[in-house]
């Protein structure tokens, strides 16, 4: 892709709608309950715990770069 400048086979676009689910899921089974997620806005709806552990905690000195959560 960046010799060819194409469109690559693995679109971050297509891949985004199949982890989403995946990683919902799994938050899902770890909490041990069901997980409400708003497609439109892409947020989690009404558990502020899930909300809270869909973040990934990252080693100091990175930080989570909080304009994706807006």
């Amino acid at each position: 892709c960046v010799k060819s400048r194409q469109q690559a086979s693995c679109s971050v676009f297509y891949h985004t709608k199949v982890d989403v689910p995946i990683v919902l899921a799994n938050l899902s089974l770890k909490l041990g309950r069901s997980i409400r997620f708003d497609p439109a806005t892409e947020k989690i709806v009404g558990d502020d715990e899930a909300a809270r552990l869909s973040k990934p905690i990252y080693r100091e000195p990175w930080k989570f770069p909080e304009e994706y959560l807006l």
